[in-house]
């Protein structure tokens, strides 16, 4: 009768299996990179920082698009620049913490060509 009782209870539960994170190295900011009058990505020259808690960190490059805050949740402000266009900027970006890692905020930044191009 004990060994019964003993197979139900333990026949009840369910096995949780610990969550299996990943290696991946997620960036909490990706903003895309755009000329405002004609569409087109804007590549050439572009830079842009992240600043959170008055520490600023470059963003990473890959063609028109920019990267940053890897694994950084918290409060952001994103700055912009590309020669030819006025900076762009937006703050108190709030990058949230995941489980695993960062969710990363998708952002659009349409840059105004300066009157001297």
């Amino acid at each position: 009768m004990v060994a019964l009782l003993a197979l139900l209870l333990v026949g009840g539960c369910e096995a949780v299996a610990p969550r299996s994170c990943t290696a991946q190295f997620v960036y909490g900011i990706v903003v895309t990179v755009d000329d405002r009058d004609s569409g087109e990505p804007v590549e050439e020259g572009l830079s842009g920082v992240t600043v959170k808690g008055g520490v600023s960190s470059e963003m990473e490059a890959f063609g028109n698009v920019l990267q940053g805050a890897g694994e950084d949740a918290g409060t952001h402000d994103v700055l912009v620049t590309a020669p030819g266009y006025e900076s762009w900027s937006m703050d108190r970006i709030q990058v949230e913490d995941g489980e695993c890692h960062v969710s990363s905020v998708r952002l659009t930044a349409s840059l105004v060509p300066t009157t001297d191009m």
